[in-house]
């Protein structure tokens, strides 16, 4: 019987297993949790960032979503802008462009948005205010 929505019976392990998709699907509401968190101020403190960086880095590796941490790299290092912290931005700034170059592709708008921010990184610090 194949599925409807998707065309297909998938046989892999996560979906044969429902308490393994369980935990995947909490594992991954968790990180869009997380990353909806930064939109607030009150969770943009060095110590909150950097536990979220921490918690997104596990939940990515443990999910096999090596192509999205790119992704969180660049929404991360923007929140330490915004926060100031122009080291802690360009470093995951650099290395969201990396890892979007790799994953994205060098022609992909992510990537594309990533290299923008990097240029306007290097741009303040070239003309600071």
């Amino acid at each position: 019987m194949t599925d409807e929505l998707w065309g297909f019976n998938c046989t892999c392990k996560l979906c044969k297993d429902a308490d393994a998709t369980k935990v995947s699907n909490t594992n991954r509401n968790r990180i869009q949790i997380i990353l909806e968190s930064l939109d607030h101020q009150v969770n943009r403190t060095p110590e909150k960032v950097e536990a979220a960086l921490t918690e997104l880095e596990q939940l990515t590796s443990v999910e096999g979503l090596d192509g999205q941490v790119g992704d969180c790299y660049a929404i991360i290092a923007r929140v330490y802008w915004e926060m100031g912290d122009v080291e802690k931005a360009t470093k995951l700034g650099k290395k969201a462009v990396e890892l979007l170059r790799h994953y994205a592709g060098f022609d992909s708008p992510r990537t594309d948005e990533a290299v923008e921010f990097m240029l306007e990184i290097e741009q303040a610090k070239r003309n600071p205010r």
